[in-house]
């Protein structure tokens, strides 16, 4: 029994020392790791990267169109791992992940991991998920698509709401175009009292945030950890427009500022109108990810309720280079400019690490266009 035992180890052993070898005559660690061969590794790879901020490292895992990652995903990435993380160090553990549905050439899964890092001296760990659509390319599994893929295989494209009509989403335009009414001036775009799902909002949870319904209305959260504001983004786009709404801060401190994007991208690229939680507005432009400048300078305002739970009625005008924002009833600014001309509207949030978690809540939502 012995001898037997024995004569196992050594066997062991010289098979040990080939899958060294043969991984060594195959590239680095890394090659080994990312190796593509499945959905699942893939995706293992990419979280993985996405961390790192190795932006050659996260293209191996992409279906790219010959130049590498576009260029607005690579801008995105390079901020979100060096801007907007630079205080903080996140690894990622636990992966699951689980496939929705596949095709011969297509694959859609459900990833769930944890985020482990340290926020203001405290460990903190975040569950969170995504889900990604993969295409196999040259018999490699590729990421085609990140977050918001269908659970199932899509047969019909889906209508919103019934007064809206989508139009082809262009390749970098991720929203559904609304259907102007220019006969009618003041007719309403879109009313939403968020009393049900429209499918108008996106509803999600990950690293950053989360949107959901609640109390008959939609609800973004800050979690706190990233200095980038937290936008839900709707499923469509205007041009010229006035929107009405009610807007309160549920949970956050004094640099807690609730955010009303106009004319933006997937990105929140674009005007954002903002109250604070301390009485103070502003308007500012958004050009990249995270990188924000003041049109005008946050002011403290006798009309702008401050504090939680206290509900503020905000009026923005978008009309050709016009701009005008008012509170309660009040004009509070109004200024030209040039840069957005288009785009869709966002709800959300922003605050600092030092404050934690944060949270906005939206209500009677009612777009129409202008009324001359």
């Amino acid at each position: 029994m012995k001898v037997l035992t024995g004569a196992m180890i050594c066997l062991f052993l010289v098979f040990l020392a080939s899958v060294v070898i043969a991984c060594a005559g195959a590239g680095d660690a890394s090659d080994v790791y990312y190796h593509k061969s499945s959905p699942e590794s893939t995706v293992r790879g990419f979280l993985q990267a996405l961390l790192s901020g190795d932006i050659n490292e996260i293209e191996k895992h992409l279906v790219t169109q010959g130049a590498g990652m576009p260029t607005e995903i690579r801008e995105a990435y390079v901020l979100f791992n060096e801007a907007l993380m630079v205080d903080i160090s996140f690894s990622v553990s636990n992966i699951l992940v689980e496939e929705l549905w596949a095709t011969d050439s297509e694959v859609a899964v459900k990833a769930k991991y944890d985020l482990e890092g340290e926020v203001n001296g405290r460990n903190v760990t975040v569950p969170d998920e995504d889900t990604f659509l993969l295409e196999k390319r040259d018999g490699e599994w590729l990421i085609s698509q990140w977050d918001e893929v269908e659970q199932s295989p899509p047969i019909l494209p889906i209508t919103p709401i019934p007064s809206l009509t989508p139009d082809p989403v262009t390749t970098g335009t991720p929203f559904l175009t609304c259907t102007p009414l220019p006969d009618d001036p003041g007719e309403t775009l879109l009313s939403d009292d968020f009393s049900r799902p429209s499918g108008m909002w996106p509803v999600y949870s990950d690293r950053h945030g989360i949107a959901y319904y609640k109390d008959e209305a939609l609800r973004v959260k800050h979690r706190g950890f990233l200095r980038r504001p937290e936008i839900c983004v709707a499923r469509c786009s205007f041009d010229d427009f006035v929107l009405h709404l009610d807007t309160k801060l549920v949970e956050g401190g004094e640099d807690s500022w609730i955010i009303v994007a106009c004319r933006t991208d997937y990105w929140g690229n674009g005007y954002h109108f903002l109250v604070s939680a301390d009485g103070r507005y502003a308007i500012a432009a958004q050009r990249k990810a995270g990188e924000r400048e003041f049109l005008q300078e946050p002011v403290l305002s006798e009309h702008v309720n401050n504090g939680n739970n206290e509900t503020n009625q905000l009026r923005l005008e978008c009309v050709d280079n016009s701009i005008s924002f008012s509170v309660n009833g009040n004009l509070l600014v109004e200024m030209l400019d040039n840069t957005f001309i288009s785009g869709a509207l966002g709800l959300g949030i922003s605050t600092s690490t030092e404050t934690g978690n944060a949270e906005a809540m939206f209500d009677n939502v009612l777009i129409t266009s202008p009324a001359n």
